[in-house]
């Protein structure tokens, strides 16, 4: 038999696409007085109490070079940022993925010949709300030989940029990168 090696982020019979998958664990330990002291690790293993998993598919569509607000790194996150396409289509865009409600996202593209990359969360000073705040991506127009840095409002992402900005030289297609303030890494 076939053994998948990530069975709950690969489908065999989807042709290896990969998919976004939210993975909830829920553990339910026993009470400190009913687990053995210098117990062994298989003793200690069945101690613990009962542990269940539920696995929910949060996109169809391919996603990477993600983001989420950074006060949220690390921490439980309600909505994911990233660089989508549609390989049947060849249309590139931005995607805001919704990971408490199954299906709830938004997805923006550009067009045609026009290549925008991975975005940046920034928040609005001030903002209270999770995606109270600009996603930042550059954008290359293959069609007019142009980059730009577009600005989006990451609370209404299908709205479109709210600003674009003229950079003086092509960018390469392939360029990662990453938007910070001077506070995280002081003035260039």
């Amino acid at each position: 038999g076939r053994t998948p090696a990530l069975p709950m982020f690969i489908e065999p019979d989807a042709g290896f696409k990969a998919f976004l998958m939210r993975t909830e664990l829920s553990w339910d330990p026993l009470p400190a007085k009913g687990r053995e002291e210098g117990a062994g690790a298989a003793a200690a293993a069945a101690q613990f109490g009962e542990m269940s998993a539920s696995v929910c598919r949060l996109w169809d569509q391919y996603l990477e070079l993600t983001c989420v607000n950074e006060a949220y790194q690390g921490r439980k996150h309600r909505y994911i940022y990233g660089y989508s396409s549609k390989f049947d289509s060849a249309c590139i865009g931005l995607a805001k993925i919704d990971t408490q409600v199954a299906g709830n996202a938004q997805r923006w593209a550009p067009g045609w010949g026009v290549m925008i990359t991975e975005p940046t969360f920034c928040p609005r000073p001030g903002g209270s709300a999770e995606d109270d705040g600009w996603l930042l991506a550059t954008v290359n127009d293959t069609e007019r030989g142009e980059s730009q840095l577009w600005v989006f409002d990451a609370w209404a992402l299908m709205a479109g940029p709210i600003a674009k900005v003229a950079i003086p030289s092509r960018l390469p297609h392939a360029l990662h990168g990453h938007w910070a303030a001077d506070k995280v890494y002081g003035p260039l």
